[in-house]
């Protein structure tokens, strides 16, 4: 509709069959639950006085856990799949990411001073939006981005820097590995923890994706190594990309031009 932009979706990780997609009504913030079976909007919520989106997670009951701003303010917010508000926690503190972890069932903030902790990443409970505890991961005192890896740890992304980097945290909330380059100029991390042999249901590989100058590559510790079609797969020009995992071995993208997914089991 026109004055309507969507900034990000997240697909919902139990089977209540929604998704929420995170954007902006005549300069108004606005969250969309919309039913994935029908495409109708079966939620609205729109947060009293912000006008900034940040992010948005899903957890495995269905619910979201948002994060915008607006008058000096941010806010963290749980949301359940019908449009009702759990909780909200306002600061003044810059958080700009978030992300559920289903293995300990905590949600993860990463910003240059969360949840007014002075800090860059912090851990909150996801029964009341309490800070269980922070941290300047990897002595980084800002990060942009973060998302679990589904093993209990979480792949975090500085974006704006002049050497980009990446950080991975391990279940203990330690740094595992770093990536750094100015090369890398990445707009997008997404990370898809599904077994893409679809052959055994004990096993799980967990693979980064980044996005830099609309090419599609698989990082890790030791590098990037680019998929199959993915040079300039999105558009290079938008500042950024939104990306949701979804199914088996998926993960979609929007550039906000065309919409594509990457596929695990063939690595394109």
């Amino acid at each position: 509709a026109a004055g309507t932009s969507l900034d990000v979706i997240e697909v919902d990780a139990a089977s209540n069959g929604t998704l929420a997609a995170l954007g902006n009504v005549a300069g108004a913030t606005t969250i969309f639950i919309i039913s994935t079976a029908s495409g109708e909007t079966v939620a609205t919520i729109a947060p009293a006085s912000m006008t900034d989106e940040q992010d948005i997670s899903a957890d495995l009951l269905g619910n979201y856990y948002a994060v915008y701003s607006g008058g000096g303010n941010y806010k963290i917010a749980k949301h359940t799949p019908s449009g009702g508000t759990v909780w909200t926690q306002t600061n003044v503190g810059a958080s700009g990411s978030i992300s559920f972890d289903p293995v300990n069932s905590r949600v993860f903030v990463v910003g240059d001073d969360v949840m007014d902790t002075g800090e860059s990443f912090a851990v909150l409970s996801p029964i009341d939006g309490a800070v269980v505890t922070s941290i300047d991961m990897g002595a980084v005192t800002s990060w942009d981005y973060i998302r679990h890896d589904g093993l209990g740890g979480a792949v975090l992304g500085n974006l704006n820097a002049g050497d980009d980097q990446l950080l991975g945290m391990s279940a203990a909330l330690a740094q595992s590995w770093t990536l750094t380059s100015s090369s890398l100029l990445v707009t997008n991390i997404s990370v898809n923890n599904r077994d893409p042999s679809g052959d055994s249901p004990s096993r799980r590989t967990v693979r980064s994706i980044a996005v830099a100058g609309g090419t599609v590559k698989v990082f890790d510790r030791l590098g990037t190594t680019l998929v199959t079609n993915g040079t300039t797969a999105l558009h290079p020009g938008v500042p950024v990309i939104f990306s949701a995992v979804a199914g088996i071995d998926k993960i979609f993208f929007s550039d906000g031009i065309s919409q594509k997914y990457y596929s695990a089991v063939s690595n394109s």
